[in-house]
């Protein structure tokens, strides 16, 4: 059986929120997704946000020994993007629905090696993928519009989004992140996805390991 990617996503209110849940997840996971949002594209707000600040203030944890992503749902990625690669993330997850034109910001990310992955939403058409995936490392389908909380219900529509991802592009890697839980993952991983992103379906169980291992094994 094929081990699939999980990756747990925290959604830090704080600083020290941030290095709590690292802590708990990082001796099972060598990749960790933080997600960060200025409250305009998605409702909620994160850390740094919620202490006023746009760029983060310290260096993130564990950033020397740990891949962490950085999902940002902001509507000027372009202009605070470098500070997160300077606190260390080694991926960049860019949401098309903030980005006009994502070419320049990409062609920037290649240069400094940074990992890159496209986000869409489920109500946005598959097909504006196309033409980025050759310059990307995967794609991340959100499983639901309702972006940046945890506890969110899979869109239904998201599975028939993969499967067409997965007839076009039998290589791609394909992520899912929100709604991802022991009883939609083997679904998900059935359609043809890759990776899967956990929030509190990691973070909300009494068995994190276990948990982990469980969706691994989806």
């Amino acid at each position: 059986m094929k081990t699939i990617k999980v990756v747990p996503a925290i959604i830090p209110k704080s600083f020290d929120e941030l290095n709590d849940k690292i802590d708990i997840v990082s001796d099972f996971v060598d990749t960790i997704q933080i997600d960060i949002s200025d409250g305009e594209f998605a409702e909620n707000i994160t850390w740094p946000y919620t202490e006023g600040d746009e760029l983060p203030n310290h260096e993130l944890p564990q950033s020397d020994t740990l891949k962490l992503e950085l999902d940002l749902y902001a509507n000027n990625p372009d202009e605070v993007i470098d500070a997160w690669i300077e606190a260390g993330v080694k991926t960049v997850i860019l949401h098309l629905e903030t980005i006009d034109n994502p070419s320049v910001l990409i062609a920037d990310l290649k240069l400094r090696d940074i990992e890159i992955g496209i986000s869409i939403n489920p109500s946005t058409r598959s097909s504006i993928l196309d033409q980025w995936i050759p310059e990307i490392n995967f794609v991340q389908l959100m499983g639901n519009d309702k972006v940046g909380f945890h506890g969110v219900e899979l869109d239904e529509n998201v599975y028939d989004k993969i499967k067409e991802l997965r007839k076009k592009y039998p290589k791609l890697e394909i992520a899912i992140d929100i709604g991802v839980n022991f009883e939609t993952a083997p679904k998900l991983v059935k359609a043809g996805a890759t990776k899967l992103i956990s929030g509190s379906g990691i973070f909300k169980n009494k068995n994190i390991p276990e948990a982990i291992k469980k969706l691994e094994n989806s």
